[in-house]
Formats: C-alpha cells, sequence, structure tokens
C-alpha cells in the first residue's frame, strides 16, 4: 500500500516539473514577442535565443527572431535565420514573405521578386504577399507590374492601410494623382495614426499638385505622428515661405518737434535716417525704430516672344484647325483687297491685253484649230506656260490620262503642295523640322499614290475585257466591217475603260491621224503587253497582208490562256503569300497584346536608346523579309 501511493507521488511530481518546463518556456516565447512589439528589440533576441537553445526552432520563433534582428540592423543575421526556419518549415507563407522583404531590404530585388512570387503560388490569397512583390516591382521601375500586383492586394486585404499606400505611390509615378490621392485618403480613414499615409499625401499636393496648405497640413500631422521625414518638409516648406516673403525693414530715426528729412531719397535697408530742426542743430534724442513695409519689387520684363504671345492663344485647339483658320483668314483678306481695288484700272488693264490678242491674231494670219483635244496643264494661262516649260510634268500628265481622271497637272500639284504643307505644319508643330520634313513628303506623296492604284486597277479591268473586245473585232470583221468601224462596235458595245479607251482610239483616227499613230498612243495611256501584241499583229498585217480574223482569235485565246496559268499559280502561292502576311503582322500583333497586358516591358522600346535600335532592326528585318516572300511568290506569267 505504501508503495502504491510512493509511486503514484512521484508521477505526480514528475507531471509537475514537465508542465512547469512546459510553462517557462512557453513564457520566454510570449516575452520574446512581447518585447519585439513594444520596441525592445534587444530583450526580445535574448528571450528568443534562450527559447532556442531549450526547444527545436519553431515557425513563430524563427519569425519574430528575425525580424528583432531586422530592427537592430542585423539583417544578415535575420536572413540566416529565417533559411534556417525555412530548412524545417518550407511551405510556411510567413517566412517565405519575410526572406522576400529581408531580401528586397537588401536590394536583391530579382530574388525577393522570385520568393514572393513562391509565397503568392503557395497561398493565392494572402493579401500580404501581392503587397509585398508590388512593391519590389515599383522598386524595379516596373509600375504596370507592380499595380497590378496592388490592386490584387486590395482586394484581397481592403483593411490593410499599408496597401493603399503603396498603390497610391505606384499611381503618383504613373502620374495618376487623383486615384493617388484616393488611395492616401482610404489609407488614412482606415487608420488616422498612420504618419506614412498623411506623408505621402502631402509629398503628392506640395510635388505634384502645388497645394501648399494641404500638403504644410499632412507634412505638420505626419511629424505630429512621430514621422522624421514629415517634420523634415515642415522646415523645408517654412524656409521656402521666408525666402519668398522679404523681411520687413527697421530703420532708426531721431525724433523731435517738428523735423524735416535731410535726403529725399528713399533711405537704404539698415540706414539711418537724419532729421534736420528747424535752427538748425540736428536732434539728439534717443532713437526711435520704425517699421517701413517693405520696398515692392518690379514685375520680371515679359519677353515678346511666340511662347508667350502667339502660343498661348492657340493652346487647346487642334493644328489643323488653326491651319484652316488662316487660310480662310488670307482668302477673305485678298478677296477684300480685289474688291476694293480700283475697278477702273483692273478695266483698262484687261481691255489693253485683249486688244494685244487681236492684234497678234492678226500678224499671224488664219490658223487651223486642231480638232483634237489639248490638254492644258492648268485653265489659267500664266500658271499653264510656267508648268509647261517643267519637263518632268509631262509624266504626271500621263499618268493622270492612265489612272483616267478628269484632273489637271494644275490641280494634281495643288493638292500635292497643299497636303504637303499640311503634313509639314502637323509635323512640325508636333516632332520639330524633321519631323515636319517627314510628314510633309509623306502626305504630299498621297496623291500620287493615289493615281498610281487607279492606273494599276485600271489596267488589270482593261485586260480582263481585252479578251472579249479582241473576239467582238473579229466577229465585225468576219462581217464585212472595216477596221475603224469594228473599234466603233467596241467602244459602243464595252464598258469602260476600254469602251473609253477604244472611242478615243476611234476619233483620233476618224479626224485624220494615221491609224499607226493611234495604236500606238492606245499603248502610251495603257501600258499592257497583250495590248501591245495586238497593235503589233494590226500593224503588221496592215503591211504585208493576212488573216487579221484568224490573228485576233489567236491573240484572245492566248490571253485567256494566260490567265488560266496565272490563277492556278496564285492558287498554288497561296500558301506562302498568306504565311508571309502572317509573318508580317505578327510583330505588331503581339507587340499591341504585350501593350495591353504589359506596357512596361515593352515600353522600353521606346525610352531606351537601345530600345531604339533594336526596334528599327526588327522593323528592316520585317520589310526586307516580307519582299523576299513576295519575290519568292510573284511568279510572272
Amino acid at each position: 500500500m505504501n508503495r502504491r501511493r510512493l509511486i503514484v507521488m512521484l508521477i505526480f511530481l514528475c507531471l509537475a516539473v514537465l508542465t512547469g518546463a512546459a510553462a517557462g518556456e512557453d513564457d520566454l516565447l510570449s516575452q520574446g514577442i512581447t518585447a519585439y512589439k513594444e520596441g525592445r528589440f534587444e530583450e526580445a533576441v535574448n528571450y528568443l535565443d534562450q527559447y532556442r537553445q531549450q526547444n527545436p526552432p519553431s515557425e513563430k520563433a524563427c519569425q519574430y527572431h528575425a525580424l528583432a534582428l531586422s530592427s537592430l540592423g542585423r539583417a544578415g543575421e535575420a536572413l540566416i535565420e529565417v533559411e534556417g526556419g525555412l530548412a524545417q518549415h518550407p511551405k510556411s507563407v510567413d517566412l517565405i514573405i519575410l526572406q522576400g522583404k529581408l531580401l528586397a531590404g537588401m536590394g536583391h530585388y530579382q530574388d525577393a521578386a522570385a520568393i514572393l512570387s513562391r509565397a503568392i503560388k503557395l497561398d493565392p490569397k494572402r493579401g500580404e504577399a501581392w503587397k509585398e512583390r508590388g512593391a519590389v516591382r515599383a522598386k524595379m521601375n516596373l509600375p504596370g507590374e507592380a499595380a497590378k500586383d496592388l490592386d490584387q492586394a486590395v482586394r484581397l486585404a481592403p483593411e490593410d492601410p499599408d496597401a493603399f499606400i503603396q498603390r497610391g505611390m505606384v499611381r503618383v509615378g504613373q502620374g495618376r494623382f487623383k486615384p493617388a490621392e484616393q488611395d492616401f485618403q482610404t489609407a488614412i480613414k482606415l487608420r488616422p495614426d498612420h504618419p506614412e499615409a498623411y506623408f505621402q499625401r502631402g509629398n503628392l499636393y506640395f510635388y505634384h499638385l502645388e497645394q501648399k496648405e494641404k500638403a504644410l497640413a499632412d507634412f505638420e500631422e505626419a511629424c505630429r505622428l512621430g514621422l522624421a521625414a514629415g517634420c523634415q518638409e515642415v522646415k523645408k516648406i517654412k524656409a521656402l515661405e521666408q525666402a519668398q516673403t522679404p523681411p520687413e525693414q527697421e530703420l532708426e530715426i531721431p525724433v523731435l518737434g517738428q523735423a524735416s528729412q535731410e535726403e529725399e531719397a528713399a533711405p537704404a535697408p539698415g540706414a539711418t535716417v537724419n532729421f534736420k530742426l528747424p535752427g538748425g542743430d540736428e536732434a539728439s534724442v534717443p532713437r526711435v525704430k520704425i517699421t517701413r513695409p517693405p520696398t515692392p519689387q518690379k514685375p520680371p520684363r515679359h519677353s515678346y516672344t511666340l511662347e508667350n504671345t502667339i502660343y498661348p492663344l492657340f493652346r487647346g485647339i487642334p493644328y489643323p484647325l488653326v491651319l484652316i483658320t488662316f487660310l480662310c483668314f488670307l482668302c477673305l483678306v485678298e478677296g477684300t483687297v480685289l474688291a476694293l481695288s480700283d475697278s477702273d484700272r483692273r478695266h483698262q488693264r484687261r481691255l489693253k491685253k485683249r486688244m494685244k490678242f487681236l492684234e497678234d491674231l492678226e500678224k499671224k494670219g488664219p490658223a487651223v484649230e486642231s480638232l483634237l483635244k489639248v490638254d492644258r496643264m492648268s485653265g489659267i494661262p500664266w500658271i499653264h506656260q510656267t508648268l509647261k516649260r517643267i519637263r518632268s510634268l509631262d509624266q504626271v500628265q500621263t499618268l493622270l490620262n492612265q489612272a483616267g481622271v478628269s484632273w489637271s497637272v494644275g490641280h494634281f500639284v495643288l493638292l500635292t503642295l497643299l497636303l504637303g504643307a499640311l503634313g509639314f505644319c502637323l509635323g512640325f508643330f508636333k516632332f520639330g523640322p524633321l519631323g515636319g520634313l517627314a510628314s510633309g513628303a509623306l502626305t504630299g506623296f498621297i496623291p500620287t499614290y493615289l493615281l498610281r492604284f487607279k492606273k494599276k486597277q485600271r489596267i488589270k479591268k482593261f485586260e480582263k475585257q481585252l479578251p472579249e473586245a479582241l473576239d467582238l473585232l473579229a466577229r465585225g470583221l468576219k462581217a464585212g466591217h472595216a477596221f475603224a468601224a469594228g473599234l466603233q462596235l467596241v467602244a459602243g458595245e464595252m464598258e469602260n475603260p476600254i469602251g473609253m479607251e477604244f472611242f478615243k482610239t476611234f476619233k483620233e483616227y476618224n479626224h485624220g491621224l494615221d491609224l499607226n499613230t493611234a495604236l500606238q498612243n492606245l499603248c502610251y495611256r495603257m501600258d499592257l503587253r497583250d495590248l501591245r501584241y495586238f497593235t503589233t499583229a494590226v500593224m503588221i498585217q496592215r503591211e504585208t497582208g493576212g488573216n487579221l480574223t484568224e490573228i485576233l482569235e489567236k491573240i484572245a485565246a492566248l490571253i485567256r490562256e494566260r490567265f488560266k496559268l496565272r490563277n492556278q499559280i496564285k492558287a498554288l502561292t497561296a500558301e506562302g503569300r498568306l504565311s508571309g502576311w502572317v509573318l508580317m503582322l505578327m510583330t505588331p500583333a503581339m507587340a499591341l497584346i504585350i501593350l495591353k497586358i504589359n506596357p512596361d516591358y515593352i515600353m522600353l522600346l521606346y525610352t531606351h536608346p537601345l530600345g531604339h535600335m533594336m526596334a528599327l532592326t526588327a522593323i528592316f528585318f520585317q520589310i526586307m523579309g516580307m519582299l523576299c516572300i513576295r519575290k519568292i511568290v510573284n511568279i510572272k506569267v
């Protein structure tokens, strides 16, 4: 019986010892955590060291031990402590986040971002991980990615003021001042005693929105809450205000009875003003300080430059509207001057010009007027004479005829000059002189490009109509009609452009022009190989004789066979042409997608000098590749 009691007493004694030891260990951990939260970091490190010597490292002990070491400036030891804790607890999100924060504090932003990404992968709903990675990416100059991370952090932790502060700072860097102000206000509402929120909002007001009163109030509140940087900003603002407001000047003058000032000029700052008494003696009484307001400073002289006079008048108005307004005003002034000028003098000039023209006609004698239409370069005589001297404009007249438009060369030149001037003005105001020249050249080339495009489309349609026209001409010859009547038949039955061109040829031949010359003019207007075959066959047949009907039918059959072969080649090369377009459009499409997903990533091509070279090189090789593919698949028949 006594033995049983002794065993029971020993068991109770062991349990008491074990419970007391565990309680003591828990006391060390809780004391260390409490000391850290109260700012007693040295004591926290000591308590947690004792706890770790007596127990295996727990997750919470490693976390607070590292936090205490980091607060003491021992970041390297704190990082080693966290790595040791992760060796025991590899999936501890708290330790992973702490490791990322420590690495970021040491300047290892790439490693910190990778570690925080691992924490997000382990716990995607952890707002702190998103917040810390957003802060790290902001330091890496990736504001777009940082903003996305901080948006996610705000959604997951809407009660965390630090997330709103970090997002507000990123938005300030992006120039989004209004949303940033709202973020800082939200952080202040969540935690009114948070000095960082007041400080960042003060920075926004002072450095970006130029609201000094609000900025000073926020900096003073941050200083009151214990933020030293806020106190420094308050001193800076007050020093600036004192520097901008000149101090009042104090002058010492002697006063006695009725006295008059010796000098009429205004005294210099700090000078003593002497007064003279009526009897001739100077006043000898104690001096009295009289405060004189500061001398008002003269406003700075206005510099009459374009930036200060003309440009502010047109600020916010589109440059094309300014240019159009200027041209309209110029036309109005010119019309007014012409209307108010001496009408009698103008009438006399017109009469003299008409009489001189009649005298010239009498001297030359009767002339035979041409039945053919003469292409005039302009309806204004002096412009026509000026343009006629420029030999290169003959090619422009040919291009106008081939395109089938009713413009004159003068209209084309005027349109080219107007578009070039408009493009130059827009480019000059936007990009400077070189940009103006480039944009002027591009816009001035628009009429030429349109004419060439219209010429190409017209010749293509003419080529498709040519076999049917040759068959119709051959049937007319079989029916006994003359060749000229066959041309008239084609002109009347076929649609434009072949109907119009054959009608012109018929008119030229009917008005006395040689048939060979009329056919050569047709080839000159329509630069087409099959048409040259036709005209050559007709001219040879007229010289040597032969069956013209059979020749025309064979030429029509040959053209149809060429069309068939050309369509077969198009079908066989369709895959290559499609591949060329895909490869050509893939790069700009990917650029637009990346610009939408991650603007900061692709903006380096625009902001960095090396990015400029890379972009230009890519564009050059894209164009070269497209030209090579086009050369391969464009098989001439």
